[in-house]
């Protein structure tokens, strides 16, 4: 059976990629990464599953003020 190159394939993020991803996050903005350097990192990793910028540097803002990334209430 081969395969059409140009076939959509939908790709979602489940809760552990979800969770490894903001971890890559925090480990980034830990080791002193500023929001757009975060996204170059991410963006070769994740490709076009990564964030904007935008919502990156939001984050790296929460992570400043104490907010954890790896944080979530079930």
């Amino acid at each position: 059976m081969e395969k059409d190159i140009n076939e959509q394939v939908e790709i979602s993020f489940s809760w552990f990629d979800w969770d490894r991803y903001h971890a890559d996050e925090e480990f980034l903005f830990e080791q002193g990464y500023n929001h757009v350097q975060v996204f170059v990192e991410l963006f070769g990793v994740y490709q076009n599953l990564v964030s904007e910028p935008d919502t990156i540097r939001h984050w790296l803002r929460k992570w400043e003020s104490g907010f954890l990334l790896m944080s979530r209430l079930d």
